[in-house]
């Protein structure tokens, strides 16, 4: 796989959902809801003008140019373009639509190429923040960097900021609350993808998402994480790079500077019993 060109495609795919983020996010029209995606959540005005994006340049590369993968998207789900596509494309066209709908400042697209189907075949991945212009990425071996400047996690003793996903569900928050006196202070910040790629710039000590996700939704922030010298495993120490690419919920995850901080999060999940 080609990892220069498809970073290059990504960050131009990037930079046409930005400016049409700028006219739509925060608005009425962006609002509007117009379905739901095949990852199963509903599909905002801005969530189909993103994918669109990414799809046209995608269905152009595989026509005009020949080129062979199969897409995965949150909204839109599989399409294989070509007979037997080793390659795989991931895409996450607006991680953080409620943000973007609410005109929140923090929302993001992510997309990420694979040699394969699993999660450790991921090879080039780039996150932006489409609200601030911050840009993530990462190529396997070659480190990660934002705006063009390399990553590197930080490793503390004593974690200060941790940063959850949980929305509504209620399983999800009662795993939280035992890990709260772990840290100073904590955070639900709305996209996984840039809760992961900040921890990467040293922003953020803890990623927790304590209910079962999707691999689609951390791919590439993974890559980038570990890539700055960080660590993310299942909440039970699961390989996150044997599961596979889909839209399927999985196991939650958790991600942090260190290994031995992810080990006190799982000592303390586990004797809470939750």
């Amino acid at each position: 796989m080609d990892t220069r060109f498809w970073l290059d495609t990504f960050r131009l795919l990037a930079g046409r959902i930005g400016e049409q983020m700028a006219r739509y996010a925060g608005t009425k029209e962006g609002a509007l809801i117009i379905g739901k995606g095949a990852g199963g959540d509903m599909t905002l005005k801005v969530d189909k003008i993103a994918e669109d994006i990414v799809v046209d340049k995608l269905e152009t590369l595989h026509t005009n140019y020949g080129h062979d993968f199969e897409l995965i998207s949150e909204e839109l789900g599989r399409r294989s373009y070509g007979e037997d596509p080793a390659g795989r494309i991931v895409i996450d066209p607006i991680d953080g639509s409620f943000n973007a709908r609410q005109g929140i400042p923090y929302y993001a697209t992510a997309l990420a190429a694979a040699g394969g189907g699993t999660v450790g075949d991921a090879v080039v991945a780039l996150v932006k923040n489409l609200a601030t212009g911050d840009e993530f990425h990462a190529v396997r071996g070659q480190g990660a960097f934002l705006n063009g400047k390399p990553l590197q996690c930080r490793k503390v003793e004593v974690p200060r900021a941790f940063v959850f996903e949980a929305a509504h569900n209620k399983v999800g928050i009662k795993r939280i609350i035992p890990l709260l006196e772990m840290f100073e202070r904590a955070r639900s910040l709305g996209s996984t993808a840039l809760d992961i790629c900040y921890l990467a710039a040293g922003s953020i000590d803890v990623f927790f998402y304590p209910v079962p996700s999707r691999t689609i939704d951390y791919v590439a922030g993974k890559l980038i994480l570990e890539e700055a010298g960080g660590v993310m495993t299942g909440m039970s120490g699961e390989n996150l790079d044997l599961l596979t690419l889909d839209l399927e919920r999985g196991c939650p995850i958790v991600a942090a500077g260190s290994r031995e901080t992810i080990q006190k999060m799982m000592d303390i999940i586990s004797l809470s019993r939750i």
